[in-house]
């Protein structure tokens, strides 16, 4: 028999390994687009944030007030904003002990309290700067002092459990799911003790009353616009799989296995379910209120508002760990190796082997990154953008706007879904009339209908002069097809190709990220039409290329402006800008030249210049 102490210990030990895993690698990930939301307007004094953020994000009060004080004192960067909800949801291990120890013993609670450490969802929401893990985290414990306050029936303990799940439906309205989850399990387990279903409906009711008052105080206005519509999506049956998967094994898992997963899933609640109903009725009782119902009373609200996501039903997840770790370690009259017992033990198994992979992915691979990198575009926009350029962002993500330090003016454009196309290319004309440059930022959302109206008028009216992709971000700017003599600079020329074309200026633009696409903007100005249709060559020239034995690296040829004009007709006199896209994947560090020239794609003959038969555009360090 094992001393108390003994079980303290290893509990202290897992509390502690959570507490590592959470801080692990936690500010390693930028800020996602919803914790940038919560860094900018979360963290706003209360007279502002409840006024103006909390009318139209539908969250109650404390959660204002929480991150407003945290904020306040520790800071709104990723490694301190983040540590909030990391600290908070550790108040789930020694609860999923607790709830596990009822229902099992304490073998039973350690196993629960592990395989909450191990828990890939709740490890997700922990390093995220959201209310989601404050509000589990407390929900895990209302959970576990409900328990108890059930076994004793004592005021005291009535109270404790009144104040936490108070405190969390006051973080997170979705509480209530938990608490008539937990009011249905005690009308049906204590139905005949009045005392004890009376004293919980009235800790219900302090939870749920101050909750929806703080729901009628700051989103009445929201019922009088008809109300929150969700950000999520609607109830569709064929994302079952995906909200259960995620809910259970985190972002993590490659998509192929989903169906698999979810099978296993359901194969493990049907088997766990029968097996309890038959000797642990209690429990089968907990499974189908405190983990299966609130998925089914989201699953409902969803048919209305478009909130079916499992971040929503995160506090069911303790629930499922709870019947898992009972069902694994069960009582002596269970523990003959029974098929449904062996499915139950392999489901166990499973389960960590699933954590842990998906774990491992979380933290190391770049698939399952949690967030884009804003920083790594925004410190180039800073870099390259000037004052008076125009940055429209098309995805319209709160990281951007956080991590943005240009000095140049950006906007989101379509502003919603809703913007017809006619309104965003009235909105683009007047802006193109005011900035010489426009950038554009981040990918439009697939399903808007006029996602793609920015894009589609300046293709048509101006010249696309920057294309790179970076860590999943795609970054273009665009000029007008005339060049404004600013453009050229006091540079007069870098050399004539003989009786042809005179090179006025060459601009280089240096990528994004190492190793991609060397940018290079070479003007023109024709002092005569060709005879031929001539071609245009950038190569990169350095050193000996041990592949092909020769000093080029890398190059592009094509006909000037891709074709949009010709050497046969081009008007003698104007400047042209043309780009050209030199790859740099294959090219070591080092100091290289870039070279331009001119050939006639039949003879492969190059036009002559004064020196040779080419023209030095500059010397560039490649990273």
């Amino acid at each position: 028999m094992r001393s108390p102490l003994f079980f303290r210990l290893i509990l202290l030990t897992l509390i502690l390994i959570s507490f590592a895993l959470r801080l692990y690698r936690l500010d390693v990930s930028p800020f996602r687009g919803d914790e940038a939301f919560t860094a900018q307007y979360w963290t706003l004094p209360l007279d502002q944030s409840l006024t103006q953020i909390a009318t139209i994000e539908p969250h109650p009060a404390l959660t204002y007030a929480s991150y407003y004080l945290w904020g306040t004192v520790v800071g709104t960067d990723e490694f301190p904003l983040r540590m909030f909800p990391a600290l908070i949801s550790l108040l789930a291990i020694p609860a999923l002990y607790g709830i596990g120890q009822h229902l099992g013993g304490r073998w039973t609670g350690l196993l629960a309290a592990l395989l909450w450490v191990l828990q890939p969802y709740a490890l997700w929401h922990a390093q995220d700067a959201r209310n989601y893990a404050l509000w589990s985290g407390l929900s895990a414990v209302g959970l576990w002092l409900g328990l108890i306050a059930l076994r004793h029936n004592r005021l005291g303990h009535w109270l404790r459990y009144g104040l936490t799940i108070t405190l969390a439906a006051n973080l997170f309205y979705n509480e209530w799911f938990t608490i008539i989850g937990l009011g249905l399990y005690v009308l049906i387990v204590y139905r005949r003790d009045w005392s004890r279903v009376k004293r919980f409906f009235m800790a219900a009711l302090l939870a749920l009353g101050t909750s929806g008052l703080s729901f009628l105080f700051l989103q009445l206005s929201l019922l009088g616009r008809g109300g929150y519509g969700g950000t999520a999506s609607g109830f569709d049956l064929a994302f079952l799989p995906g909200l259960v998967t995620t809910l259970f094994f985190g972002r993590a898992l490659p998509s192929a296995w989903i169906a698999i997963v979810f099978a296993g899933i359901v194969l493990f609640i049907i088997a766990v379910g029968f097996l309890l109903y038959r000797h642990e009725r209690r429990t089968f009782f907990w499974l189908l209120c405190i983990a299966l119902l609130p998925i089914t009373l989201l699953s409902i609200a969803s048919l209305r508002l478009k909130i079916f996501a499992p971040q929503y039903v995160l506090a069911a997840l303790p629930g499922f760990v709870a019947v898992l770790a009972v069902s694994s370690l069960p009582r002596r009259s269970m523990l003959r190796a029974t098929p449904l017992q062996i499915i139950i033990w392999l489901s166990l198994l499973g389960y960590i082997g699933l954590s842990v992979i998906s774990l491992f992915n979380y933290f190391y691979d770049p698939v399952y990154r949690k967030a884009a990198n804003w920083p790594l575009v925004t410190d180039y926009l800073r870099a390259e953008v000037d004052s008076d350029d125009l940055v429209i962002q098309q995805s319209i993500d709160a990281a951007f706007g956080y991590y943005y330090r240009a000095e140049a003016l950006d906007i989101a454009l379509p502003s919603s879904p809703a913007q017809s196309v006619p309104e965003v290319e009235r909105a683009l004309a007047a802006y193109v009339t005011q900035h010489p440059s426009i950038w554009l930022v981040g990918q439009p959302y697939p399903d808007w209908p006029n996602g793609n109206a920015v894009q589609s008028w300046l293709d048509v009216r101006w010249q696309r002069v920057f294309d790179q992709w970076a860590d999943g971000i795609h970054v273009q700017r665009y000029r007008p097809w005339t060049v404004a003599d600013a453009e050229l600079g006091v540079e007069t020329s870098h050399g004539t190709f003989t009786g042809l074309v005179d090179l006025r200026a060459v601009q280089i633009v240096m990528p994004i990220v190492d190793a991609s696409d060397l940018t290079v903007w070479l003007y023109w100005q024709p002092l005569a039409p060709s005879e031929r249709d001539l071609r245009v060559f950038v190569h990169l020239i350095g050193g000996i290329n041990p592949a092909t034995n020769t000093p080029l690296w890398s190059q592009d040829d094509g006909p000037p402006q891709d074709g949009r004009i010709s050497t046969q007709s081009w008007t003698v006199g104007t400047h042209y800008r043309d780009v050209y896209q030199v790859p740099l994947a294959n090219v070591p560090s080092g100091t290289y030249e870039l070279r331009v020239g001119f050939y006639d794609p039949v003879s492969g003959t190059r036009i002559a210049t004064e020196s040779g038969d080419s023209l030095s555009a500059g010397l560039i360090e490649v990273p």
